[in-house]
């Protein structure tokens, strides 16, 4: 079997930037999609803001160890009953919301910790008891222990936080500190918040790697000089709302001309119009109910049009004639 391993860990270990993709579509298919582009380290599995169950995670952490991926995951809440089922999926990362006190920061370290108070089952992440004590051996530094930055509360606590063993990352939340200080995310009062953080980590011993979200290239240059290595960029849903927004970026006034303006290119290469009085048939046809006859009007008006550009010559039926030719 595959041993068990986190390179994501390793890179942060060596000071080395680990590129992450926010999933909130909980499907095996964008992480595949996502993983094709060869750009990525990790997956941030999105359990808190979103519908996925435990179930849900432990499909998408499948498809990211097939994408050669590392999953993590952000769970709903601090809380050990909730957590162990999101680790025991085998993702190598959870990301733990509402930090507010040192407290805190221990009672979730320690639910991720068999040194701690994480209990045993038969769960995927073990490989449901038949690699048990592999992954006993390996677990507690393997599954990365991420914090979110998003109250004021941590704010004021950051250096009594920091002196807990076993955190790994802090990772900012900003719209949510902003509104746990009741100001706009251009504050100077966010602003200097999130820089009292940057500087406690930077100055721990040792330093604590950082974690954003990177909306774009040139952000991410200004966030790495300040210590962030965990960094993430937009989620597979603004990729996709942006990416359906710069297709049609540049269609301006583009219009789709009305049927009967639309033309076709027969077998010569001639363009022909479909023409008002085809349009009108077809028109009364469907009004009647018959769309597969006025689907065969079209065809044998096409054939006729064909047939003619080549010299040739075939008998028409009554039924088919256009009274107004």
């Amino acid at each position: 079997p595959t041993p068990f391993k986190n390179p994501v860990k390793d890179k942060l270990k060596q000071d080395t930037v680990a590129w992450g993709a926010f999933n909130v579509i909980p499907k095996r298919h964008v992480i595949e999609n996502l993983a094709a582009t060869d750009q990525l380290d990790w997956i941030w599995i999105e359990a808190e803001h979103s519908e996925f169950y435990a179930q849900d995670v432990q499909a998408l952490t499948l498809a990211c160890e097939n994408a050669n991926l590392v999953p993590v995951v952000r769970v709903p809440e601090n809380n050990l009953n909730s957590m162990k089922k999101f680790v025991g999926t085998g993702v190598m990362g959870v990301v733990i919301p509402q930090i507010n006190t040192a407290d805190d920061a221990r009672k979730a370290v320690q639910s991720l910790k068999y040194s701690g108070n994480r209990p045993a089952g038969v769960e995927r992440a073990n490989r449901y008891l038949g690699r048990f004590n592999e992954y006993l051996n390996v677990a507690d530094d393997l599954v990365m222990v991420v914090l979110m930055v998003e109250t004021k509360e941590f704010i004021e606590n950051v250096d009594e936080i920091l002196d807990v063993e076993g955190i790994d990352v802090l990772h900012m939340g900003p719209y949510d500190l902003s509104l746990s200080l009741n100001v706009s995310m251009d504050s100077e009062v966010l602003a200097n918040a999130i820089a009292k953080v940057e500087h406690a980590a930077s100055s721990h011993t040792p330093p604590i790697p950082l974690g954003a979200t990177a909306g774009t290239w040139t952000r991410a240059q200004e966030l790495i000089p300040k210590g962030y290595r965990f960094l993430l960029i937009p989620s597979d849903a603004e990729l996709i709302m942006n990416g359906v927004s710069n297709y049609f970026k540049d269609a301006g006034s583009t219009t789709v001309p009305p049927m009967n303006e639309r033309t076709y290119t027969d077998d010569s290469g001639k363009e022909s119009g479909i023409g008002p009085t085809t349009t009108w048939i077809v028109a009364v046809c469907v009004f009647l109910g018959g769309a597969t006859l006025a689907s065969a009007i079209m065809l044998y008006r096409n054939r006729r049009k064909r047939m003619s550009g080549r010299g040739a010559t075939m008998p028409v039926p009554l039924n088919a004639l256009d009274a107004s030719e």
